[in-house]
Order: structure tokens, then C-alpha cells, then sequence
């Protein structure tokens, strides 16, 4: 019974790492696919370029001004370097 228990959690501990693996794996794809430069940063232009396309995809009315301040927001609050643009480290962990 015990080894049954050790067994089952072993594998649950196992089945969680495959879950972060892909989640990280899937969120390099996504980062690959903002950073339209492959700069290794998103930078304001190319979120911005994102955004426009997320509020059009959800019909949501949005202006030059209110993508520029949603990227800009977006930025400063996963920039963690301060460079003023989204590396793959400060991406990955914003979402984890």
C-alpha cells in the first residue's frame, strides 16, 4: 500500500514537471513568434503590433493611444532589466 502511494506520487511529480516542460516549451513558441525581429526582445512596436491584433480578433474598438499605453503597461510591468523591451526570462516568468 505504501509503495502503491509512492508510486502514484512519483509519477503525479512527473506528470507535473511535463506539464511545466511543455508550458515553458509553449511559451518560447509564442515569445518566437512576437519577437518578429528575433531580436531575443519584444520590444514596444512588436507588442503594440500584437495588441492590434488581439483587440480586432475579440472585436474590441482600439485606438493608437490606448494599444500604445496597453503595451506600455505591459512592458513596465514584466521588464524587470529595464531596458524598456521583454527578454525570454522576464516572458517565461511572467507567466509561471
Amino acid at each position: 500500500r505504501i509503495t502503491r502511494t509512492l508510486i502514484e506520487t512519483a509519477e503525479e511529480e512527473e506528470e507535473e514537471k511535463k506539464l511545466k516542460m511543455c508550458d515553458e516549451k509553449t511559451l518560447r513558441e509564442i515569445f518566437a513568434h512576437f519577437d518578429k525581429d528575433k531580436s531575443g526582445t519584444i520590444d514596444k512596436k512588436e507588442l503594440s503590433a500584437v495588441l492590434k491584433a488581439y483587440f480586432e480578433a475579440v472585436n474590441e474598438p482600439a485606438d493608437a493611444k490606448k494599444i500604445d499605453e496597453t503595451a506600455s503597461a505591459i512592458i513596465k510591468e514584466i521588464d524587470t532589466g529595464g531596458d524598456g523591451t521583454i527578454n525570454l526570462e522576464e516572458f517565461i516568468k511572467a507567466f509561471k
